[in-house]
């Protein structure tokens, strides 16, 4: 017998193969073909069969193989990385990070449509798993006809799934359950779940549609909702959290509470590792509810608090409340975080997140911060102390090596724009945004035509620029970042920026391992420079400067209160207190017409009789008269270095690699370079 499929076999015709004998293979018939072939080749070889019959049953299964790679020009050429690429930005064009941020995420519809053009393409799609990462279910057709989706069960087996799902104003509840299943009844692989309260639901019907168990295989579920369809007439914010999905949450790993979700789960989250809150409604419930929450998550790791909204309704009320359900003063109890590496507030009362951060028990080298806090309407008043708690939290932290504090003035409707990029897509503007946005497209228009707009111009407008305290602490392994705003009122810079804010924060801030200490602040900061420095056993280097000209009673107290902060003390018969014994290298900057340097004289000759003098010394002081400041030479160890130039620095210098805290699920911080996202300024 000849071998199979020779030429003489190849060149004799063969019979139409009706199309319907060889269908569009599958990854599950291709086994089948290629088991064929060999039985073919085998049953040949035994001569068990006529070779007509063999060859012509050979050449359909040829035929059908060859169908694998479609016709197509010029793709059916591309290698498969480039058919891959192209896949993953028809299907996925948004980094995974942005797919939970995005309205409608690609649907699934695409992937099944590139994987039914021929065998070749199927194979591909089915092993790519960021083109079946998001399925979108806006029309609940997922959720009651599961196996309308068809999705391969290959893929639920080989790549986790994202599932969309927007929990309507049905009559009936939605169940969630369906998620468990493919179209053959297999089990499906589901990662990650988000919940949309879409319409106009009520309480009742979303507790009905979380109350069937979650599949077992989820990791993150995200609950969110858009502002118009959560009206406060529809539901009641519950005074206790609910637990949904029967309580049974083990193997969940990420919860976000976007903006406007209608409630805070109050299941027991044994492995829930990362959280994030976005915004709460009843902002006087709210407080008290997530503490509650984070009491029934004992291994959180990444813990995020983003108020974004307008101030909610309740607000002040939190601070005031002193029951139990209410109040943030009624909560007694310390809540244990210990495996805490990263947390992150925002948009919250200066008081209100102390306050919480005192009912906080984590770990000393936590990377934590809180940007964005906002200055209760009581303490607008520049010369109100704050009174804030004891922060364990805050106090107890440990290995951080450089301090910087300053104040600066930032663009808020630049920021805010960066911060709604961050919010949904889906978000409506309000009337007056969009009447000022037509407004400032007809300007743009005009002007490209030169027409003169002088009123137009007028009506635009102008930023908001506000002033903003920082205390960005930082070490190799641990981090605190306090940013604190206000608006800039008419007047003088000393008159209206909170000196009040530096004093009430320097209690709580932890400087026993502080070696380098960097201030471009208000004069009126300086008097809190002695009780710090008494505090800075490990300080070497000193850097001091004033944020703006002063004039001479202001820059010679200035001098006076960083003079008496480097003093030493007498304490009693030949016993000496020095502040800061460690300390080598001084800076000072105080920009005045004229102040007389005695002040600082005498502090360097008192640390050279308590032996412990200083090595180097910068003073860029343009109207104290040279010959005094040359007297500082008499003192030090090196030559003081008289210069003019400042001795400001960029504020990005604090954009250490410590605050690039990660997570698996959810990008916690800004780009390294994007200043203004960080809130820092552009100069000091």
């Amino acid at each position: 017998m000849s071998a199979p499929f020779t030429s003489k076999h190849r060149s004799a015709p063969r019979p139409a193969v009706p199309r319907k004998m060889y269908p569009l293979p599958t990854i599950a018939t291709e086994a089948f073909l290629a088991q064929s072939l060999s039985t073919l080749t085998r049953d040949l070889a035994l001569n068990n069969f006529s070779v007509e019959e063999l060859d012509y049953l050979g050449g359909a299964l040829h035929a059908a193989v060859n169908r694998r790679r479609n016709s197509l020009l010029p793709v059916q050429n591309a290698p498969v990385e480039v058919l891959e690429c192209i896949f993953q930005f028809v299907v996925a064009p948004l980094p995974l990070e942005e797919q939970m941020r995005a309205r409608k995420p690609p649907q699934v519809g695409w992937a099944m449509s590139l994987a039914q053009v021929c065998s070749h393409w199927r194979t591909i799609v089915l092993h790519l798993p960021n083109m079946w990462y998001h399925v979108v279910d806006d029309s609940g057709r997922f959720v009651s006809r599961p196996r309308d989706m068809n999705i391969p069960r290959e893929v639920t087996v080989m790549s986790p799934l994202h599932v969309y799902m927007t929990l309507h104003d049905n009559r009936f509840p939605l169940s969630i359950r369906p998620l468990d299943l493919t179209k053959d009844g297999e089990p499906c692989h589901i990662e990650q779940v988000y919940l949309r309260i879409d319409r106009q639901n009520h309480q009742f019907m979303i507790d009905a549609s979380l109350s069937t168990p979650l599949p077992a295989d989820v990791k993150l579920l995200a609950i969110t909702s858009t502002r118009e369809s959560v009206r406060p007439d529809c539901w009641s914010y519950p005074r206790e959290l609910p637990l949904v999905f029967r309580g049974d949450t083990p193997n969940l790993r990420a919860l976000v509470a976007d903006a406007y979700a209608p409630f805070l789960p109050g299941n027991a989250f044994p492995n829930l590792v990362n959280l994030r809150v976005s915004c709460l409604p009843h902002m006087a419930l709210g407080f008290t509810l997530l503490l509650e929450l984070f009491s029934n998550t004992p291994r959180l790791e990444t813990l995020e608090l983003l108020l974004h909204a307008s101030r909610p309704r309740g607000y002040e009320e939190s601070m005031t409340a002193t029951d139990g359900t209410r109040g943030l003063a009624g909560w007694t109890t310390l809540v244990s975080l210990p495996r805490l590496r990263a947390l992150t507030m925002s948009g919250l009362y200066l008081e209100v997140a102390m306050t919480m951060l005192s009912k906080l028990d984590v770990p000393s080298n936590v990377v934590m911060r809180l940007f964005r806090l906002q200055l209760a309407p009581h303490t607008t008043n520049s010369h109100t102390i704050l009174t804030l708690p004891i922060v364990p939290a805050i106090r107890d932290l440990q290995g951080l090596t450089h301090m910087d504090i300053f104040d600066g003035f930032q663009d808020v409707k630049a920021n805010q724009q960066v911060e709604q990029d961050c919010q949904e897509e889906h978000y409506r503007l309000d009337a007056g945004r969009v009447a000022l946005g037509r407004m400032i497209n007809a300007v743009s228009v005009l002007r490209h035509l030169a027409v003169p707009l002088p009123q137009i111009e007028r009506e635009v407008e102008p930023a908001d620029i506000r002033y903003s305290f920082y205390a960005i602490g930082r070490g190799p392994h641990s981090g605190l970042w306090i940013h604190v705003e206000a608006p800039l009122v008419e007047g003088p810079l000393a008159d209206h920026v909170q000196p009040g804010v530096l004093q009430s924060l320097q209690r709580e801030l932890p400087l026993g391992d502080v070696t380098t200490l960097r201030m471009s602040v208000v004069p009126d900061r300086f008097s809190c420079l002695p009780a710090m420095v008494s505090r800075m056993s490990s300080l070497t280097e000193l850097v001091l400067r004033s944020a703006s000209e002063l004039s001479s009673a202001q820059a010679a107290t200035a001098l006076q209160d960083i003079s008496r902060a480097l003093t030493p003390i007498s304490s009693g018969v030949n016993t000496t207190l020095t502040p800061a014994p460690s300390l080598e290298a001084v800076s000072v900057e105080v920009l005045s017409d004229y102040v007389l340097p005695t002040s600082l004289v005498n502090m360097a000759e008192r640390r050279v009789i308590s032996a412990v003098p200083l090595v180097s010394m910068t003073c860029n002081i343009p109207g104290a008269p040279q010959p005094e400041l040359l007297r500082l030479s008499e003192h030090v160890i090196d030559d003081v270095d008289l210069t003019q130039r400042s001795l400001r620095w960029d504020p990005a210098e604090v954009l250490t690699p410590v605050w690039m805290t990660t997570n698996e699920y959810w990008a916690m911080h800004p780009r390294p370079h994007d200043r203004k996202a960080w809130s820092l300024p552009q100069y000091l």
